[in-house]
This record gives C-alpha cells, structure tokens and sequence, in this order.
C-alpha cells in the first residue's frame, strides 16, 4: 500500500521560517564582524556591518539594533568610525588641495606643508617611492613602527629621550608614552611628553598597510 502523505501544516512545519534564516545569517554576520576586528581588517569589517543592517531590517521585530546585542551595536559604530577615518585621511593623503602647499621635491622625495587658518597644528606630508624594497625590506620598515620602544636607539639628534609600551590593545595597536628632549636653546620645539594611540590597519584591497597615530589624553 501506498505510505501516508505529509499534510500541508506538517510541511510548513518542518520548514525553517525565512525570520529564522536571518536570525542566523545574522549571528554569522556578528561574529564574522568580531573576527575582523580582532585582524585590525577594519575595510572588510565595514563592509560585514553593512551587511549586518541589511539583513537586521529584512527580520521581523523590533526595529534598528533591536537584534544586535549593545555590545556588538557599539562595536559596529566603532567599525564606521574608524573607517570614516581611514578613507579621510587616504583621501587627504592622495590629494594636495585642501590647503597643501608644495615645499620640496628632490630626488624623488616630495613635501607639502599645512596650516590651517587660526589653528595651532602645522601639518607636513612626506612622500617617496622605495624602488626594489622587497617583503623582506617593507617587514624592516614596518618593525621600526612595531618596536616603538626602540625609537631612542635610532632616532636623530637624541630628539627621543624615552619611549615606553603601556598598552597593546590588539595586535596592531598600542599605547605608548614618549618624551621628546629639546634640540638646544634655538629649537623650535621644546621638551615635552606625549600619550599616543598607534593602529595599524590591514588594507588588503589595496595590498597596502597604513599606520595612524593620534595623542590621547592621560587617565
């Protein structure tokens, strides 16, 4: 004899709702975004919270964020933020409008000064190409920014009297302490000390590292 037939509520039973397939898509979605974090690969990051937005709203409830833990909504903010900031500060890196003026190019090394009207910030941006540097070069360039503690040992002039590690909040980023030393009674710096925020970002789309650093106040 022939079996018994499913019925139609039976079926519809044994289906996985599309609310539910979000939900899941979406807690993939999370920890894919911690992961990336955790990398320093904030452009991947940015683009899985995109993702994450997307999804949240297509889900049945409660509205924005309303599925996302407060941890992983502030961790999400943070990604925008900081990849905000990245595209600023390449997009000012790429162009020299904006208040660039050209002071130098020799030999292949070109420098634009910047000061903003009443601002107290003067900004300088070197730029040059290492012909034939190598991977093996481009790690001994990156080391001279990962072993801050080292920066007395080569830095010009003795202008470093101390640097110390405080922080090292994940593996591209640090906190440091530094205190830079006069360079005689005609220098137009004077002693002073520094807390600074060092990240290093992964731009893998552009097979390319960037490194920004920032003074923070002291807690």
């Amino acid at each position: 004899g022939r079996g018994r037939g499913r019925s139609s509520d039976e079926a519809e039973a044994g289906a996985t709702a599309p609310s539910d397939v979000g939900r899941l898509e979406l807690s993939s979605l999370l920890r894919e975004m911690r992961r990336l974090v955790d990398l320093d690969l904030i452009a991947e990051a940015r683009s899985t919270v995109e993702r994450i937005r997307e999804v949240e709203q297509g889900i049945p409830g409660p509205g924005p964020h309303g599925l996302v833990a407060p941890s992983d909504c502030a961790l999400m903010d943070q990604v925008v933020s900081e990849s905000d900031r990245i595209e600023r500060f390449l997009t000012d890196l790429r162009s020299n409008k904006n208040g660039w003026v050209l002071s130098q190019a020799n030999r292949g090394v070109t420098i634009h000064y910047r000061n903003e009207e009443g601002s107290p910030i003067h900004s300088v941006k070197t730029h040059c190409v290492l012909e034939d540097v190598g991977s093996e070069g481009f790690v001994r360039i990156c080391s001279l920014f990962l072993e801050f503690d080292l920066f007395p040992l080569w830095a010009p002039g003795n202008i470093i009297e101390d640097c110390a590690i405080l922080a090292t909040p994940s593996k591209y980023r640090k906190i440091v302490h530094i205190k830079i030393s006069s360079l005689g009674k005609f220098s137009p710096l004077s002693p002073r000390e520094a807390y600074i925020d060092g990240r290093g970002y992964i731009l893998s789309a552009e097979n390319a590292v960037l490194i920004l650093s920032t003074s923070i106040d002291h807690s």
